[in-house]
C-alpha cells in the first residue's frame, strides 16, 4: 500500500511539474506576443 501511495504521489508531483511548466511556457509566450504587438504598433 505504502508503494502504491509513493508511486501516486509521485505522478501527482510530475503532473504538477509538466502543468506549472507549461503554464509558465504560456504565460512567456503571451508576454513576448504583447510585447512584439506593443513594440508593432
Amino acid at each position: 500500500m505504502k508503494i502504491f501511495n509513493l508511486a501516486f504521489y509521485l505522478n501527482f508531483l510530475n503532473l504538477k511539474v509538466i502543468n506549472w511548466t507549461y503554464l509558465s511556457h504560456a504565460y512567456f509566450s503571451f508576454k513576448n506576443t504583447t510585447t512584439t504587438l506593443g513594440v508593432i504598433h
